[in-house]
């Protein structure tokens, strides 16, 4: 996969739009359009057998951010876990939000 999607010029300002967070950014708002109309379809019909009122959309949608942000937080550790030598001279690494280690 390509690093850059695209490379923008805006007001003087180089915008960068990495292919990774684009794509994440996109499975986590496709994910949470899937669970709302999950839940919509659920309360409708009764099916499931948890009935209309088992789960909020704004519950859904912590939930697919807490998945998100889970994810997010595990990926990091097992890089941590895997490659410590590359976060052993510098530990603030661990915390930063780059694009390694994420995946």
């Amino acid at each position: 996969m390509l690093p850059v999607l695209a490379q923008l010029s805006l007001l003087g300002t180089d915008v960068v739009v990495p292919a990774y967070g684009t794509f994440l950014l996109l499975a986590a708002l496709v994910g949470g359009l899937l669970a709302a109309a999950g839940v919509r379809r659920t309360a409708r019909t009764g099916q499931g057998g948890i009935g209309p009122s088992a789960i909020s959309r704004r519950r859904a949608a912590l939930v697919v951010g807490a998945c998100v942000a889970a994810g997010l937080a595990g990926a990091r550790a097992l890089d941590i876990a895997l490659d410590w030598g590359a976060y052993a001279g510098d530990p603030g690494s661990m915390a930063a939000i780059a694009p390694r280690g994420f995946a």
